[in-house]
């Protein structure tokens, strides 16, 4: 028949669905450079900006914690300070530890949400790639992939 090709091992496949099959691994391997690059791109920026909210908490609690040794006066120092001070500076690293470790927490799940939607995203666009291909080739492909990529956008981004 003629919409039928005869693979080597005797069985009779569809054109169009080896033509997606051999698409799709085309677009995959032809979108990695791009979406990796993006990827790239798109991790430096979140970790740049964490790490700039960080630089500046990091500045105001030391800003604090200056402004509140220099406003501290004799008459209002405790018994003893040397506890008052060492108790509340634990206390503090304390926070500070915790502080970090949600900060990283959070960094790190940001992170992989990137990872996890990138990574859908650029099979999505080469399965529409492969799809549109088999409907127009040439633009469908080209088309294929940007609706692939504008899907999986939508519903995760």
């Amino acid at each position: 028949s003629p919409g039928m090709v005869i693979s080597s091992n005797g069985t009779e496949t569809s054109t169009s669905r080896e033509l997606t099959k051999r698409m799709f691994s085309t677009c995959i391997w032809a979108n990695i450079i791009p979406f990796l690059a993006e990827l790239s791109v798109q991790q430096l920026v979140l970790v740049y900006g964490y790490g700039v909210y960080y630089m500046a908490k990091k500045k105001r609690r030391k800003r604090e914690r200056e402004e509140l040794k220099d406003g501290e006066t004799e008459e209002d120092a405790p018994v003893s300070p040397q506890c008052e001070e060492d108790s509340s500076e634990t206390q503090a690293e304390g926070n500070d530890a915790v502080s970090e470790s949600a900060y990283a927490l959070s960094l790190m799940f940001r992170s992989s949400r990137l990872t996890i939607a990138r990574s859908m995203s650029w099979i999505a666009a080469s399965t529409g790639g492969a799809m549109g291909s088999v409907v127009y080739p040439g633009w469908g492909t080209v088309f294929g992939i940007q609706i692939g990529d504008a899907v999986v956008g939508a519903l995760i981004d």
